[in-house]
C-alpha cells in the first residue's frame, strides 16, 4: 500500500510540475532608431521631385516602424528657406507617423526654384523579444535539509518552487502519512495478539 501511494505522490506531482511549465514566455519590445541622411547641393525647379539615392529598410516581419524625425529645407533665389515635403516607399510621411520604408524622395511645394541642401528621416523600429532572464539575482541560503525533507525533495519535479506545487506535497504527505498509520493498525488487528505483549490472566473458575 506504501508503495502504491508513493507512485501517487510521484505522478501527481509531475502533472503539477506540467502545467508550471505550461506557461508561455514573457515578451518584451525592444526598440532601435536609425537616421537616414542625404547631403549635397540638388536644384530643385517648381513642382519638381527628387530621388536622395538613400532608402529606408522595410520592416521586417513582427517589426513596427514609426517616424520620429524628418527634415528637408530648401533655400529660394532670394535666401528664404522653406520645409519641403519628403516621401519614404511614395507616401509623404511625418513625424509621429508610420512607414513602410522604401526610397526617400523630396518634393517642391513652393512657387520658385529651390536648392535642397540636405535631407533627414529618423525612424524607430520595434519588435517583440524574449523577456530578459532574472537569472544572477540573490537568493537567500536555506537551512540544511533534514532527513525526511531530502526524501520529498528527491521525488520532487523541478517546478522552480512553485507556491501550487508546494501546497500540494504538504497535502499529499499528510495524507500519505494517516494511511500508512490506518494500515499499520489493521495489520494488527488482523494478526490478533502482537508477540511480547502482555497476556490477561483469567481469574480462577468457582469451585
Amino acid at each position: 500500500m506504501a508503495g502504491a501511494a508513493l507512485a501517487l505522490l510521484v505522478l501527481a506531482l509531475s502533472d503539477a510540475g506540467s502545467e508550471v511549465s505550461a506557461a508561455p514566455p514573457a515578451t518584451a519590445v525592444s526598440c532601435v532608431d536609425e537616421t537616414v541622411r542625404w547631403g549635397g547641393a540638388h536644384q530643385l525647379a517648381v513642382d519638381g521631385s527628387f530621388s536622395t539615392g538613400v532608402d529606408v529598410v522595410p520592416p521586417a516581419a513582427g517589426e513596427t516602424l514609426s517616424v520620429v524625425g524628418v527634415s528637408a529645407d530648401g533655400l529660394d533665389t532670394s535666401g528664404r528657406a522653406s520645409a519641403l515635403p519628403v516621401e519614404v516607399g511614395g507616401a509623404v510621411v511625418h513625424t509621429g507617423g508610420s512607414t513602410a520604408g522604401g526610397a526617400v524622395v523630396v518634393r517642391s511645394n513652393v512657387s520658385t526654384p529651390v536648392t535642397v541642401s540636405g535631407v533627414t528621416v529618423v525612424v524607430r523600429r520595434c519588435a517583440e523579444v524574449a523577456a530578459a532572464s532574472t537569472a544572477g539575482a540573490p537568493v537567500a541560503t536555506a537551512a540544511p535539509a533534514t532527513r525526511s525533507e531530502g526524501a520529498v525533495a528527491s521525488v520532487l519535479p523541478e517546478t522552480g518552487q512553485d507556491e501550487l506545487a508546494t501546497t500540494l506535497v504538504g497535502a499529499i504527505v499528510v495524507a500519505l502519512g494517516a494511511a500508512l498509520v490506518v494500515a499499520g493498525r489493521r495489520d494488527v488487528t488482523a494478526a490478533g495478539r502482537v508477540p511480547g505483549s502482555p497476556r490477561a490472566v483469567r481469574p480462577p473458575s468457582p469451585g
